[in-house]
């Protein structure tokens, strides 16, 4: 469930409807480190530790783990590049995030850029050897694919393109007062 409809449902409804019952909480709405013990947990701490009371890194980790579960191509798989491209997207997502909430933070900015290219790698290897699987990956994150690692689409057009472009002082100085 997302956050907000489960703080939703807890707010409306009256006392324990809204709370898990023991065993029925999934295993995605818990921290992360605690998945494997949620069963044996007692109901009010299952309460504290669900997602409602998740710290944000806490609930980035959750959707990391929760992509890896979908691409990978086995129990375990963490290395596959459907995989990759999913976790680089997840973590320019909360990166982006990130630079948003603090738009002087110049160290964030670098890493999106670093990010950037290495999700910009994958996928253009991932388009190079399975095209199906590329497809898939970059409709399910809304990935805009550009020419750099799709070289079928056509160049962009618009101002300041090709010949048009503006001329700066390039190989020329400029003359000081």
């Amino acid at each position: 469930l997302q956050r907000t409809e489960l703080h939703r449902r807890q707010s409306s409804s009256s006392g324990n409807e809204a709370m898990p019952v023991q065993g029925t909480t999934l295993p995605e709405d818990v921290v992360w480190s605690l998945r494997d013990v949620m069963h044996l947990m007692p109901e009010p701490l299952q309460r504290a530790y669900s997602r409602v009371n998740m710290s944000q890194p806490q609930l980035n980790q959750l959707e990391l783990q929760a992509a890896i579960k979908r691409w990978q191509r086995f129990p375990g798989d963490t290395g596959s590049y459907e995989v990759q491209a999913a976790t680089a997207t997840i973590k320019l997502n909360i990166l982006s995030r990130h630079s948003k909430q603090f738009p002087k933070d110049k160290d964030c900015k670098r890493q999106i850029e670093i990010m950037v290219q290495h999700r910009f790698r994958i996928l253009k290897y991932l388009r190079r050897t399975d095209r199906p699987k590329y497809q898939e990956v970059i409709s399910a994150y809304s990935i805009r694919p550009n020419k750099a690692f799709d070289p079928t689409l056509k160049p962009r057009s618009g101002p300041n393109r090709g010949r048009d472009a503006p001329k700066g002082l390039k190989g020329k100085r400029r003359k000081r007062k």
